[in-house]
């Protein structure tokens, strides 16, 4: 196959970066790919790139990823970080399964085989998954992402929005519904449903019954440190801690924060929040 002509990207890029951070979405620089070759096109340019499934890149990154002429391709991050799932249907079998079963959402990208279907994050932990359903069939959530326009696919192809994305249609997308892409087994002449999230509640039980016996956080004895231990037990990843995202974790920390005395600010309980998260992000980055 003869490679198509290269066109000028790194402005294009930039433009399309800044615009998905003004739509609250994490981007990810990426190595193009090359031509003919399939599976490129979608290794992340930085070796931090994880830092960003925990906080989005600043419009400074950005400008330094997509410019001075680089070539970089973009990644959009899902999960909790942009609020986003997205289902990725690669032939024409799975976009078949997907406008039959999913609801329908006004975000759709092109790829270079098939689509992809972009949904609002439920507010819990979506793992990814792949050859869904026994199809060409995968999903992104938290700590993955999906290659987005104007990015170019292996086969010369371009990613393409099926309509521009915008605050209002982002509004419009149906929330990500786990149970949608759940496979059904029988045993014994009885189908049951696999859930793959019953263990991530098992996790969050779990994480309650053990703030629930921690004892109240006391100001002027050691309160401050008993509110920031209780976090990093919910939000650091095992072993230290239950690995929770900050959605999960936030009615907890208010429970907890229900029985100081007194009771901590907002603004106190979201620093404690945001301390944590900026050490997890420092660790994954240094790794």
């Amino acid at each position: 196959m003869k490679s198509p002509e290269r066109q000028p990207f790194g402005s294009e890029a930039l433009r399309a970066a800044l615009r998905y951070r003004q739509l609250g979405w994490s981007v990810l620089p990426i190595h193009p790919p090359t031509f003919g070759e399939k599976k490129s096109g979608k290794n992340p340019a930085v070796r931090t790139w994880k830092q960003f499934t925990v906080a989005a890149c600043s419009e400074a990154e950005i400008r330094d990823f997509f410019g001075r002429d680089r070539d970089y391709s973009i990644a959009i991050m899902c999960g909790q970080v942009s609020h986003l799932v997205a289902v990725d249907a690669d032939s024409k079998e799975a976009m078949s399964f997907v406008r039959k079963n999913l609801p329908a959402t006004p975000l759709i990208s092109r790829t270079g085989n098939g689509e992809h279907h972009f949904y609002k994050w439920p507010g819990f932990e979506i793992r990814p998954g792949n050859k869904l359903r026994g199809l060409p069939l995968d999903l992104r959530g938290d700590n993955s992402y999906v290659v987005a326009a104007p990015s170019r696919h292996w086969s010369g192809r371009y990613y393409k929005w099926v309509c521009v994305p915008s605050k209002e249609l982002i509004e419009q997308m149906p929330v990500f519904d786990p149970a949608w892409l759940m496979e059904e087994r029988t045993y014994k002449q009885s189908t049951i449903s696999i859930d793959p999230f019953e263990s991530r509640l098992r996790l969050i039980r779990r994480a309650i019954a053990y703030i629930d016996k921690m004892e109240p956080a006391v100001s002027g004895q050691g309160g401050h440190n008993s509110l920031f231990r209780a976090v990093c037990k919910l939000l650091k990843p095992e072993p230290e801690g239950f690995g929770l995202t900050e959605s999960e974790a936030l009615p907890i920390i208010a429970g907890f924060n229900a029985r100081a005395v007194p009771p901590f600010s907002d603004k106190d309980v979201e620093h404690k929040i945001q301390s944590v998260v900026s050490r997890i992000r420092s660790s994954i980055g240094g790794a």
